[in-house]
């Protein structure tokens, strides 16, 4: 669901009119309750859909935009192991040379910043599964801005894997994700920050 809605998001678009696009797609009518006419009214404006012998069909940015959504779908139903990729790796590594070689005072006890890179492989891992769309570039500005917004006090930091994943109140988290989502949000009302500071490690 949060890779649905962050497509939602990126592509301002709603999933009654994903779904209105997809029965488009399959020459079936959408429920009139989910504002059908309404829908394709507003994605003429947008260019996903136009009217060729007063039918609805899809344009090819349409097209291209539910060919997105079904391999979101498609893509979280199979798991996905990165691991051997040789690329993956290298931007692995890369992510992990932002964070600096030092260690956060969490209840008296030191912890890294640099969590072992073998459970950083495996929570990108994880993260692609559930944001197969994420651009490496950009994965790296939003971290090199979280580090940089606490170059004064790194005690109350997440590390290098908990801030791609993290257990939070029995549910996996991803800060990462939240700090991509803010980036990608046309106003600040549309970010909830997750959370802030480690209750443990």
């Amino acid at each position: 669901m949060e890779g649905l809605y962050k497509l939602c998001v990126k592509h301002d678009i709603t999933p009654n009119e994903l779904m209105v696009l997809y029965t488009i797609s399959i020459n079936h009518i959408a429920p009139e309750r989910i504002k059908r006419d309404l829908s394709i009214r507003d994605m003429i404006s947008r260019d996903l859909v136009s009217i060729v012998d007063r039918k609805p069909i899809l344009s090819t940015k349409g097209k291209a935009l539910l060919d997105q959504t079904i391999g979101l779908f498609l893509k979280s139903q199979t798991k996905r192991d990165l691991t051997k990729d040789p690329s993956f790796l290298d931007n692995v590594d890369k992510y992990q040379s932002l964070w600096p070689k030092v260690n956060r005072i969490i209840n008296g006890r030191k912890y890294p910043l640099r969590d072992p890179i073998k459970e950083v492989v495996q929570a990108f891992n994880k993260f692609f599964t559930d944001y197969p769309n994420e651009d490496w570039n950009i994965i790296f500005e939003v971290t090199q801005k979280y580090i940089n917004g606490h170059r004064d006090n790194m005690d109350y930091m997440l590390g290098s894997k908990t801030f791609i994943y993290k257990m939070e109140g029995g549910m996996s988290k991803s800060r990462l994700a939240a700090e991509i989502e803010s980036r990608d949000s046309t106003s600040d009302d549309d970010f909830v920050p997750d959370f802030f500071r480690p209750k443990s490690v």
